[in-house]
């Protein structure tokens, strides 16, 4: 938010984030809409691929290649040999690899990679609480 001296001076002003906003040839659109993107949240996608990466660098290069194949939608079972192991071996590293990406993430990595963020909570109980005052009136 700006100092108060600046909007004394006018050079700022206060816009309503429901009024409309015009561009030239296009559909009308507020300013909720620009900054209320439903894209997921740019520090939330560098945090995990931080953490992605600090976990793959602590791994073997069996287990890389097993992450990478899963990643791709594949199965590992042309990795088993591949890498000289049985088929009841790789699915005993695949376990393995499940249990140390809990660890490494915690218990509830699946809970948070789904939750919306706090931010966006706000926004939507304000919509929300806009929709119902124009339903009664």
């Amino acid at each position: 938010m700006l100092g108060s001296a600046a909007r004394l001076n006018g050079r700022s002003r206060v816009t309503s984030f429901d009024a409309p906003v015009m561009e030239e040839e296009s559909d009308e659109f507020t300013m909720d809409d620009v900054f209320c993107s439903e894209q997921e949240d740019p520090s939330v996608v560098v945090g995990r691929k931080l953490d992605w990466q600090e976990f793959i660098q602590a791994q073997d290069e069996c287990t890389k290649a097993i992450v990478q194949t899963l990643a791709e939608g594949g199965s590992v079972r042309h990795l088993a040999t591949k890498f000289k192991l049985s088929p009841t071996s790789m699915q005993n590293r695949k376990e393995k690899l499940a249990a140390a990406l809990l660890e490494f993430m915690g218990v509830d990595v699946l809970t948070e990679s789904m939750r919306q963020p706090a931010w966006r909570d706000a926004i939507v109980a304000s919509r929300e609480k806009s929709a119902c005052r124009l339903e009664r009136s």
